[in-house]
């Protein structure tokens, strides 16, 4: 939410697969007031049929990982 608060026409959309991350994103985004211009969608984002056949393009796209320990990034699975 701080970037597109730091422009004044931004436009986002959030994406979490965990919904109480989305939760704790949203008390954010209406603390700022920015409920108008930030869509929340519950999804994985590295299969991205949540976003159905839109045709949507991305001016940028920022991720936020997940916190690792050591033993997880050294699995043979990917997470």
């Amino acid at each position: 939410s701080t970037l597109i608060n730091a422009r004044h026409n931004g436009r986002g959309i959030g994406v979490d697969i965990s919904a109480d991350a989305l939760k704790i994103a949203k008390i954010n985004i209406d603390s700022h007031d920015l409920s108008d211009r930030i869509e929340l969608l519950q999804g994985d984002f590295g299969d991205l049929s949540f976003l159905g056949n839109s045709q949507t393009t991305f001016d940028v796209i920022l991720c936020n990982p997940p916190y690792l320990t050591e033993n997880e990034c050294k699995k043979d699975t990917p997470l």
